[in-house]
């Protein structure tokens, strides 16, 4: 969070705007989930969980981002329901300091996601089955 920020939710659309061009006018916020910590830096990620507005979309079918060079590497679209799949998730156990956890990864259409992102999508399907 930034001082100027009010609240989480206004963080995580200010990082959203900034990062991909994500705008606010077009997001629906959820909610927030767990809290998630880094292991390499030490920083605490709070999800905020959102939907875009369908009519922000191309006639393509795409949302208009504008990814920023300074802050992202590359950007890529993954269905949610290929993250469901089983079949695309391998979960390894580590240790770190003493302490066992569990570190995911994601192999979704030849993307891998793992680290804090891949715990952050756990815990939304895993959410997501829960209210099934």
């Amino acid at each position: 969070m930034d001082p100027s920020d009010a609240d989480v939710r206004a963080a995580a659309l200010r990082e959203a705007h900034e990062e991909v061009g994500l705008q606010q006018q077009h997001v629906e916020v959820l909610g927030t989930i767990d809290d998630c910590p880094t292991f390499v830096t030490g920083y605490v990620i709070t999800p905020v969980v959102g939907v875009i507005d369908p009519l922000a979309f191309t006639a393509a079918g795409r949302y208009p981002w504008d990814p920023s060079p300074a802050e992202i590497a590359a950007l890529h679209e993954l269905p949610l329901s290929d993250f469901c799949d089983p079949a695309n998730l391998r979960v390894e156990m580590r240790e770190r300091e003493g302490q066992m956890f569990e570190l995911y990864w994601y192999t979704v259409r030849g993307t891998v996601v793992w680290g804090a992102t891949a715990r952050i999508l756990n815990q939304l399907i895993e959410l997501a089955r829960e209210g099934e």
